[in-house]
């Protein structure tokens, strides 16, 4: 069954597809994983198990199951897809309509993937400042042990080592 999700050129608001007007039967090529049992199944399974009497042995239910989820959701994904372009292919004709009418304040293009990508580089940077700070403050804590145990700055560089590995450990067992 060939199912044509896209609409119409003219993208009146009556021939977008709802996500639930997807199909999640849509055929599959040949590149597709099988759907049936009859398809995933070896044709010659007595070589694979020994036993002549099991030709018809389905794949264990977990395997099956895992393939049918891929599939449906690969169907899915195309669907999405579909629309997503479908909704594209109308915001530009809305874009083109405006234009054509003289609108002068049409909003900018959002592009969703620069906007996803900004958003992950910027939790990304996040993450890297908040290690930064974390870094600082035990560096703070090592600093003022330091300053309390030596009120006569005099400390040798094997010294400070050793302490700021006490430090730390006294630390590291202090937080909760």
């Amino acid at each position: 069954m060939n199912t044509f999700l896209w609409p119409p050129l003219s993208h009146e608001h009556k021939s977008l597809l709802r996500l639930s007007q997807c199909s999640i039967q849509a055929s599959l090529s040949a590149n597709d994983i099988p759907t049936s049992t009859e398809e995933m199944a070896p044709s010659d399974t007595s070589q694979r198990t020994g036993c002549a009497s099991s030709a018809s042995t389905p794949p264990p239910a977990k395997r099956d199951y895992r393939e049918q989820e891929v599939t449906r959701l690969i169907q899915e994904l195309e669907c999405l897809n579909q629309e997503v372009a479908s909704l594209a292919a109308r915001q530009t004709e809305i874009r083109e309509n405006l234009k054509d009418a003289g609108a002068t304040d049409i909003p900018a293009l959002d592009s969703s993937a620069k906007s996803f990508a900004s958003r992950i580089r910027l939790r990304s940077l996040e993450v890297e400042i908040e290690k930064e700070r974390q870094k600082r403050l035990e560096y703070e804590l090592v600093l003022g042990d330091i300053r309390r145990e030596c009120k006569v700055p005099f400390i040798v560089p094997s010294l400070l080592d050793a302490f700021i590995e006490v430090s730390k450990l006294t630390n590291a067992a202090v937080k909760p």
